[in-house]
């Protein structure tokens, strides 16, 4: 995403790969909430900015960032079928092959 490729991005330890991961959320989300107000489930954009900025520099080992980055912890009792048999990691690693492919093309 903006010439940063995953082999770059991942030079970053993976503290730092969450917290990037945290701050272009929320960068996302200012843009989302100062064009809406309301998400198309009703829910108030400002509000899910604020809970998205709540988070910025939460180290929780059992958020969803976390499992990206294969640091996060998983309780014995969770369902651990959520993520079929590719890894987080690895679907982003087709992801990014995959439009890079499609953009060399063009």
């Amino acid at each position: 995403m903006n010439d940063i490729s995953m082999d770059l991005f991942h030079t970053l330890p993976p503290e730092e790969r969450i917290l990037f991961r945290q701050e272009m959320v929320v960068a996302i989300m200012q843009v989302i909430a100062k064009h809406f107000t309301h998400d198309s489930l009703g829910n108030s954009t400002s509000e899910t900015l604020a809970y998205y900025e709540s988070y910025i520099g939460d180290c929780d080992p059992f958020s969803y960032f976390a499992e990206l980055e294969g640091i996060g912890s998983t309780e014995p009792d969770l369902d651990t079928d959520f993520y079929d048999e590719e890894s987080a990691q690895d679907f982003e690693k087709r992801m990014e092959s995959k439009y890079r492919k499609e953009n060399d093309d063009h």
